[in-house]
């Protein structure tokens, strides 16, 4: 009998992966594990059944589930996965926030600036504002004496956009720092002229201002066509340079797949090409 009840319950265990292929559905002895082996397939996933995973993982070992959070959001030696991070990030700071506010500068840097801000509405609300209000500060003080500042401002919401959502979230962080919308725009513009934001180079046509050896991967891989459609010829001249290993281009965030998906859509081109040569040897 026992054999048998084993026998039904390996059948009932079988499912068929995304691609059609065979698999089990988990693997009967750890919540850990499974969470880690579907990890990656999860951003389309409703975020009930991220939650779930979550918290079965988390039930069964707190500390390696949360370092399994963290892992899949690293942008770099991780999954990079925003949407899934950020759903069970929330969910870990309703039902346990001390965790997360140990873990705050944690999520910029392995993840985005942006990501911390799902914990509006949650009991880390509060731990929050006050981590975003002192590093805002702590650029602005560098940035006045010419050290290197944080990514936040690039980051933060801004008041003059088109997004109803946006600028919403901008005026509420205003009136949290007690900042009026003057004066959080004109720290996130000072602060964001420091940084040389891409976005804000391109949306001033200051085409001739752009850094390309210094643009992120993502940047690099999003802009190219306008890069050579606005500044061809200094564009192709960087390009140049990188092939005869003069310059750099950035792929570090990148991942096989980011370029792949590019090339399978016919668009390929010298920027493809030599980020797919920059990328990180992720067999090691």
């Amino acid at each position: 009998m026992n054999e048998f009840v084993k026998a039904v319950n390996t059948q009932l265990n079988r499912k068929v992966t995304e691609n059609g292929q065979a698999a089990y559905a988990s693997t009967d002895f750890s919540k850990l594990l499974d969470f880690f082996a579907v990890a990656g397939a999860l951003r389309t996933r409703d975020e009930r059944d991220i939650t779930t995973k979550m918290a079965e993982a988390f039930a069964e070992d707190s500390f390696l589930a949360t370092k399994l959070l963290f892992f899949l959001s690293d942008i770099r030696e991780g999954l990079g996965e925003r949407r899934t991070f950020r759903v069970a990030l929330e969910w870990l700071a309703k039902r346990f926030p001390e965790v997360v506010e140990m873990n705050l500068a944690n999520i910029p840097h392995f993840n985005r600036w942006d990501s911390l801000f799902v914990l509006r509405g949650t009991p880390c609300e509060k731990a929050m504002v006050a981590f975003v209000k002192k590093q805002l500060r702590q650029d602005t003080q560098d940035a006045r004496m010419d050290k290197p500042i944080s990514l936040l401002a690039k980051w933060m919401p801004s008041i003059n956009t088109s997004s109803a959502e946006t600028c919403e979230l901008a005026r509420w962080f205003a009136a949290q720092m007690h900042l009026t919308t003057r004066e959080y725009r004109h720290i996130l513009a000072y602060l964001r002229d420091k940084l040389r934001v891409v976005e804000v180079i391109m949306s001033n046509q200051s085409w001739d201002e752009v850094k390309y050896d210094v643009v992120p991967s993502r940047a690099m891989l999003i802009y190219r066509r306008a890069f050579g459609r606005h500044d061809g010829e200094r564009f192709g001249e960087f390009l140049t340079d990188v092939k005869s290993g003069k310059k750099t281009i950035k792929a570090g965030t990148l991942f096989p797949y980011d370029i792949v998906e590019k090339l399978m859509h016919g668009e390929e081109n010298d920027v493809l090409e030599e980020q797919w040569k920059a990328l990180p040897n992720y067999i090691e």
